[in-house]
């Protein structure tokens, strides 16, 4: 039709429906349109619905100016917005009326929309607003918001401002929003209120969220998976997972800053401590950053595996622009044993280092073994645990705590679950034990340990916490007999520095006034003594949040589930007064029909409310409850319904209607369309999700979830259905249908840069994990976007930032991938400043520095400054930061940016008196005492005396170390001692044989590149042993002293369960006569392990990483001894093999010379090879195939390659959540008349 104005048309609609589950909305009578004179006209269209009541009118010209004439006006329930967005909720009374006029080209709005009583729902993110009153006021080139308050989460809100129109959204934003008490529960588990200033502006092509946001108190709870959850989550910086990303949110930045106005408790499975933090968010929605410290008070408790660590010091720092990149220092402490062991946890999550120091001093090789065991490894006689530092991060870091310690939580229901690993070693210590604990509270735990080879050897202990610094344990040994002991510590001395204001003052503060406000209920005293404190008392955070959380409950147990306790903390002059404010909300009673709910069911309705910040969150969280509940009974298609009703009296009633329906035992699933990844993968997706039940309770979340899979494995156009149920209530059978369109996966075509000068594109390119042609996967994505700032940080282009745009291609399936680099100025050191420093000196601390002036600014040698630093035990705290140095014109010229860095250090308390007594029903009274000095004599010296006495054992020993020697890392420490042993005999106590043991050992320990560990040291020991009977007849002196040097590298990926790397081991010990040994040899033992994977990495079953499980592993041991001058090895200075790690066939000992009874002899060569081929077999199964070959030979020169025992075998492994079960059976190959056909082994680990 050429001319409109020719056309003449009229049409009446007379039904129009729209629906959701929340809303719906019918036409009201018929609607004329017509068409004349090119003029489009409506009549009156009437949409009508539960509030609404909506007229559309007016006209449009078609032709010629295209003038436009359009009303829309009327009453709507603010739930209509449901129809456009799924996962909001809102409600209420709104009026509005929006005109159109202008020209069709250049439309113009006008007009206004208030909302009265109105409300929305955010249930993904637990945040519900109420009693809104909202005028918006729309205009031709934006809008304006005149009006918007209410209260959010029981928080006042207020928002204001406007914003303009755009093509791709808005723009020209200058948007203000405030709440002030809102309690929030977000991210899940982290409950807070929270007062915000925040502001939306328009940057450039930036939309900026900025402005305040404070923590007024807080707390989190939810129990942790160490490995699975922490690690995983700093490790990927915290970002969201990219696939293509929404052009308003990629586009939005943040600049807002987080505080702590009030505590920020966190007591879970981890850890039991108070955090307060300053921090800003910054960088973009897809890859947020934060700035800033969290600091973590003193007193605080952090929980590996079985041990409790108390917190010395704790910063958490953010340095990253770029991600959500947590940089630790934190120092804590333990007992284990007779030794006080210092944990010291710093750097990022890549770059993470767990160092341990203790007092006595032990090398870290000892440490790991004293906290693994109790014991030291001399103690300990075996070889397979000299391990390195990287052991220690594996342990602290949840490959071998983590898992154990939430095994045993979910499987056995036990809080710590340890077994020794000398068990590895069962040849040497066939007594090792398998230990189980159960925290009864945060201070009493009680433990049970018994001997894996001798079952009646058991022991239960009985610890409890009477303050961080002072303990107690009750022991049951083994025979029978009690111990009950009792150890408490003192630091003093030393001036005030960083920090030591703050941290003096929590220990000497006291509760002053006590106020309870509010309407409390019950009476006053009652309420008192469920806070369980007085006014005078000690204040101690811990136990006021525990006197809280007490009350808390006493309201919950007496149905006022809704309760909210907080408390408020003014100091002054010492004193700490506490205004405790209850709310105690109404009484509820919470009734079921249609079903007799178990005792666990009515648990957790009541949690659901309990934990709930509003009624229709409540409701919500309630019938969700009893659905999933029925869910995992089979009841599929539950009915349930809540209805919350109150009386004239205040009380609250909830009634939960349930119609459970057909029970459904057998039902299939299946992904119609899947392809490209296998449907089996798919459903254990689901499985290991949890998202079963989400099926039938919220198909939405299973779709999302699906979806994202897919686009994270490159199918950007995947697209999940709505799940298709076929259940028959009469058979109780059915199939789930899931409908897949997969669509094609996508590779990367192009990689593009821009902004970059200092780095050139090849370099660039071919750094990033993410190449042309590979499958585009966002982790890829992620990472490559990680390796870019990488580089330019290793530069000291520390500000740079990395944005990117992902674009289809022109060919199907492929994408185009942009990186934008905005480089800003290269960092570099112009000063170091320290400051904190009193008994040390400044050269101390410059020596340890990674950094000097001129050279650049890399983190990671700040983190490496901080890390040294530490490891000289003088410091509780070490933080450096790169600050703006106010250089000089010239040195700030081009693209240079001078920095300071200034280093601010707490010394450790100079003096340290612990003191501790027991008494033992066989043994009696007796007492320990040490006494240590650190940094009195500069440069990290620590010196100490220890002392202890009782029946048996008399000893005191005197210590001197320091870390360094001439400003090189060599750790030097010198012991001398005297301890006297006194053996009584079994049927008289005045008889028997004393020993006294006087000596001195002087030792050092340097480390180098790859992994070298060098340790050498001389040992003088005088051992008189005589007899205490009135008539002397035995009386002898013997005296050693020997030389000792280990060189040690270690590369194994893990020491209980290695897959790649290699251990060696070259140990010598030389005592001639000029030295003052009476005992003179010579003894060398080298030994060398070697693993080499032979299949790509796979996920192995409890272990939570990817690994070869097809090991080929090699070992080969060698030893030499002799005597010096004529003389014999004495026994425990010989070589034996034969057992469960050295020749498997054979019993302990077995193999070699025998004595006159028959015994082991031992002998002074030794000979052990080893091959293992280590293989999977189904699931948690792994299958072994060994040869193993060696002897033992009397001497030197009967040395023979030649003559060897042999045997072979097989062995299964099994892996449970704690531990790699080892069962072997070996047979001997050249059998002797006598000898048995071979031996089984059952042990922790692998063999070597």
């Amino acid at each position: 039709i050429d001319d409109l104005h020719a056309l003449l048309m009229k049409a009446v609609f007379s039904q129009l429906h729209l629906r959701t589950a929340e809303y719906e909305i019918s036409q009201s009578g018929p609607v004329h349109l017509s068409l004349a004179e090119g003029i489009a006209t409506i009549d009156q269209l009437v949409l009508t619905g539960h509030g609404t009541h909506l007229t559309i009118q007016g006209t449009a010209g078609l032709m010629d100016e295209q003038r436009l004439d359009m009303r829309l006006s009327g009453d709507v329930n603010a739930g209509i917005a449901a129809l456009f967005s799924e996962g909001f909720q809102t409600a209420g009374a709104g009026r509005f009326e929006l005109d159109l006029g202008g020209m069709l080209s250049a439309p113009e709005l006008s007009g206004f929309l208030e909302v009265e009583q109105g409300q929305f729902n955010l249930p993904e993110l637990r945040i519900s607003a109420r009693n809104l009153s909202v005028r918006l006021r729309v205009g031709s080139k934006g809008l304006t918001i005149e009006r918007f308050n209410g209260s959010l989460n029981g928080g006042d809100l207020n928002i204001s401002g406007r914003a303009g129109y755009a093509v791709l959204g808005l723009r020209d934003l200058n948007i203000d929003a405030s709440f002030k008490n809102a309690y929030l529960d977000y991210p899940e588990g982290l409950r807070t209120q929270v007062s915000a200033e925040l502001t939306l502006r328009s940057e450039g092509e930036f939309a900026v969220v900025g402005g305040e946001a404070h923590i007024l108190q807080g707390s989190y709870r939810r129990p942790l998976d160490m490995t699975e959850e922490v690690l995983s989550y700093v490790r990927s910086g915290g970002g969201v997972q990219i696939t293509e990303p929404d052009s308003f949110l990629s586009r939005l930045r943040f600049n807002v800053q987080l505080d702590t106005q009030g505590p920020l408790l966190i007591d879970n499975n981890l850890a039991r401590l108070v955090a307060r933090g300053n921090l800003r968010l910054v960088g973009s929605y897809l890859r947020p950053g934060l700035l800033g410290r969290v600091s973590l008070e003193e007193g605080g408790k952090l929980y590996f595996q079985e041990r409790t660590y108390l917190i010395e010091r704790g910063l958490v720092s953010f340095f990253n622009e770029a991600k959500i990149e947590p940089n630790l220092d934190i120092l804590a402490t333990t007992r284990a044993g007779e030794y006080d062991i210092s944990l010291s946890l710093t750097g990022a999550p890549d770059d993470f280092s767990a160092d341990l120091s203790s007092v006595p001093s032990l090398s870290q090789p000892d440490i790991i073994a004293v906290l693994l065991t109790g014991r030291k490894l001399e103690e300990l006689q075996g070889s397979g645990l000299n391990v390195a530092r990287r052991q220690v991060e594996s342990y602290l870091s949840g490959q071998l705590a983590g898992f154990l310690s939430r095994g045993a939580e979910e499987t056995l229901g036990l809080s710590m679950v340890r077994i020794d690993p000398s068990l590895i070693n069962p040849e040497t210590d066939p007594g090792a034990r398998l230990t189980v604990g159960e925290d009864v509270t945060r201070s009493l735990r009680l433990i049970y340990s018994m001997n894996l080879v001798e079952a009646g050897d058991q022991i239960l202990t009985a610890q409890y916490d009477v303050t961080r610094r002072f303990q107690t344990e009750a022991t049951r040994q083994s025979d029978n007999t009690y111990r009950f002991e009792f150890r408490h510590g003192l630091q003093f001395g030393g001036s005030a520095g960083a920090g030591d204001t703050a941290a003096s003052g929590a220990q000497d503060r006291k509760i002053g006034r006590i106020e309870l406000l509010g309407n409390t209920v019950f009476s006053p005293d009652r309420v008192s003594d469920r806070l369980g404190f007085r006014t005078g008392d000690r204040y101690d955070f811990f136990r006021v949040q525990k006197g809280i959380d007490r009350l808390r409950e006493y309201y919950r147990d007496r149905n006022r589930f809704e309760c909210r306790i907080d408390v408020e903390t003014i100091e002054r002059d010492g004193l700490v007064d506490l205004s405790v404010r209850i709310d105690p909300g109404p009484e509820v009673d919470i009734a079921f029909e249609g079903i007799s709910p178990s005792k666990d069911l009515r648990r957790l309705v009541r949690e659901a409310w309990r934990d709930g910040l509003f009624d229709t969150q409540r409701v919500q969280d309630a019938v969700q409850a009893v659905r999933r509940s029925l869910a995992r009974q089979d009841f599929l298609r539950a009915k349930v319904d809540a209805r919350v009703s109150s009386s004239s009296t205040g009380q609250k009633r909830i009634l939960i209607a349930v119609d459970a329906g057909a029970r459904f035992r057998d039902v299939a699933m299946d992904f119609e369309g899947a392809s490209g990844i296998d449907p089996s993968r798919l459903r254990a997706l689901l499985e290991s999700g949890r998202l079963t039940a989400d099926i039938h309770l919220t198909p939405s979340k299973v779709k999302d979830y699906l979806e994202r899979y897919y686009r994270r494995e490159g199918y950007l156009d995947a697209r999940i259905g709505d799940p298709r149920r076929d259940l028959s209530p009469e058979t109780g059978t059915g199939r789930i249908v899931i409908p897949i369109e997969e669509g094609p996966r996508f590779t990367v075509r192009k990689l593009e840069f821009s902004g970059n000068t200092a780095l050139a594109d090849t370099h660039l390119r071919a750094a990033l994990p993410l190449a042309v042609g590979d499958i585009y996967r966002s982790e890829l994505l992620q990472a490559s976007l990680g390796k870019l700032e990488e580089l330019y940080w290793a530069k000291g282009y520390n500000n740079a930032v990395v944005s990117h745009t992902v674009n289809r291609a022109a060919e199907a399936g492929g994408v185009d991938i942009a990186f934008r680099i905005t480089e800003s100025r290269q960092q570099i050191v112009d000063r170091i400043e320290i400051e904190g420093n009193r008994s040390t000196s400044d050269s101390l601390v410059r020596s340890q520095m990674a950094l000097s002036p001129g050279e650049i600014l890399d983190h990671e040698k700040t983190s490496q400054s901080r890390r040294r630093l530490f490891e000289t035990n003088a410091y509780t705290m070490v933080d450096v930061q790169a600050v703006p140095s106010g250089a000089p014109q010239q040195l700030t010229a081009g693209n240079l940016d001078p920095v300071t860095l200034k280093v601010k250090l707490k010394e450790v308390r100079p003096f340290e008196l612990r003191y501790g007594g027991f008494y033992d029903t066989e043994r009696g009274p007796g007492a320990i005492a040490s006494f240590t000095n650190r940094n009195s004599l500069g440069s990290a010296r620590l010196v100490g005396v220890r002392t202890r006495y009782d029946s048996d054992v008399r000893e005191f020993r005197g210590y001197f170390s320091q870390p360094f020697l001439l400003r090189f890392p060599v750790d030097t420490n010198v012991t001398g001692f005297f301890r006297r042993e006194i053996t009584r005999g079994q049927d008289s106590p005045d008889f028997g044989f004393i020993t006294d043991r006087t000596g001195f050992t002087l030792q050092q320990e340097a480390r180098f590149r790859n992994n070298l560990i060098l340790s050498y040291g001389y040992r003088f020991q005088r051992n008189h042993t005589y007899d205490m009977g009135p008539d002397p007849f035995f009386d002898i002196t013997l005296k050693t002293a020997p030389l000792t040097a280990t060189l040690t590298r270690d590369t194994r990926n893990d020491f209980l369960d290695a897959s790649r790397g290699s251990f060696l081991s070259q140990a010598f010990e030389y005592a001639p006569s000029f030295l003052g040994s009476d005992l003179r040899f010579l003894k060398y033992l080298g030994q060398y392990f070697h693993y080499l994977p032979l299949s790509k990495p796979a996920e192995v079953p409890w272990v939570g990483d990817r690994r070869s499980r097809l090991v080929l592993a090699g070992a080969a041991r060698v030893g030499l001894a002799g005597g010096l001058g004529g003389q014999d090895l004495i026994l425990s200075d010989k070589f034996f093999a034969g057992g469960g790690t050295t020749i498997r066939g054979f019993g302990q000992n077995e193999v070699g010379p025998r004595d006159f009874f028959g015994d082991p002899a031992g002998g002074n060569a030794l000979l052990i090879v080893n091959g293992e081929l280590r293989f999977p077999l189904l699931g948690i199964f792994d299958g072994v195939g060994f040869l193993d070959l060696g002897n033992v030979f009397p001497r030197v020169g009967d040395f023979d390659p030649t003559n060897v025992r042999k045997s072979s075998g097989f062995g299964l492994r099994l892996r449970t959540p704690y531990f790699l079960l080892r069962a072997d059976y070996g047979f001997k190959l050249d059998r002797k008349p006598g000898e048995s056909l071979g031996r089984f082994f059952f042990s922790i680990g692998q063999a070597f």
